[in-house]
């Protein structure tokens, strides 16, 4: 039976981390007899590049290295598409370049795929590594119990209420499914909810099964300098997939949403951002629906 699995890694100014992230691909070879791992470089400025073409040259699998001009983040979800597009192997993994893969990473997530056929994808767990120390597990208890159950539907519905913590780097999914689902919008900036939105939306609508072991397979590296730590781009990330996928009545999810960035606005003594939030959160208080109109231009990005 070929077992065979394309990795999919784009990396950005993490010559600490870089290897270690891909070494632990390389360890996959053991069981895997097809591997390789494509590389989509966002023009990084320290040694990551130098890091890359000798890993490269010494790769011990199919290795494939893209250097492009940096774009940053608005540019992932693109850079994304077009990695899933470059893929040649059957089964899709994704890594980060600050994060790492644990031993066997895919082989009972590819039992599960080739023993049921209807079976498009399976999720995992990982870990949080946070100073070089366990921080818990990436996946909380309450997306454990949901993924469980292995209800695509449960799960869009959820996914389409808040931001999940369902990570793609703990996902192992058929080429061929990913190509149908298109699971990035180009226009938004690439993260794990977007892609699960579009993965379960299309796993309910057309009657497919996913499968779910709760068990680590990935290493988190949590970095203060994760773009997930800058408000501003965060912010807007947030906001994006919020106003196409989000019933604009959802006042839950909107009320926490403003108020956390109220909070963590003048936190950071930026009286405007927070301003502009605050009107937004009283026309969601009195009932209005035009509270999320542009709501991903409200607070524009710096790069700090």
């Amino acid at each position: 039976m070929q077992q065979s699995v394309s990795v999919l890694l784009i990396s950005y100014n993490h010559e600490k981390l870089i290897a270690e992230a891909i070494k632990s691909v390389f360890i996959q070879k053991e069981y895997i007899k097809d591997i390789e791992l494509i590389v989509l470089d966002d023009g990084s400025s320290d040694n990551t590049p130098d890091i890359l073409r000798r890993m490269q040259r010494d790769s011990p699998i199919r290795m494939n290295v893209i250097f492009n001009k940096h774009e940053g983040v608005a540019a992932i979800a693109r850079n994304m598409l077009n990695l899933i597009e470059l893929s040649s192997n059957k089964y899709i993994a994704f890594l980060a370049s600050d994060d790492s893969y644990v031993p066997n990473r895919f082989k009972k997530q590819i039992d599960i795929l080739e023993k049921n056929l209807n079976c498009q994808i399976v999720y995992g767990n990982g870990t949080n590594i946070r100073n070089g120390e366990v921080a818990g597990l990436v996946v909380r208890p309450k997306e454990v119990e949901l993924m469980k159950a292995l209800d695509p539907c449960a799960i869009f519905n959820f996914v389409t209420s808040a931001p999940p913590q369902i990570y793609l780097q703990a996902a192992l999914a058929k080429r061929s499914f990913l190509e149908n689902v298109i699971p990035f919008d180009d226009d938004l900036v690439a993260d794990d909810w977007v892609f699960n939105i579009k993965v379960f939306r299309y796993l309910c609508n057309n009657k497919l099964d996913f499968g779910y072991l709760d068990e680590s397979f990935f290493n988190r590296n949590l970095l203060d300098t994760s773009t997930s730590n800058n408000h501003y781009h965060h912010f807007n990330r947030v906001a994006g997939v919020a106003v196409r996928y989000l019933d604009v009545k959802n006042r839950k999810f909107y009320l926490r949403f403003y108020l956390g960035y109220i909070k963590a606005f003048l936190k950071k003594k930026d009286f405007n951002s927070a301003w502009k939030i605050s009107k937004r959160f009283f026309l969601l208080i009195l009932g209005s629906s035009k509270h999320n109109i542009k709501l991903g231009e409200l607070i524009p990005i710096k790069d700090i």
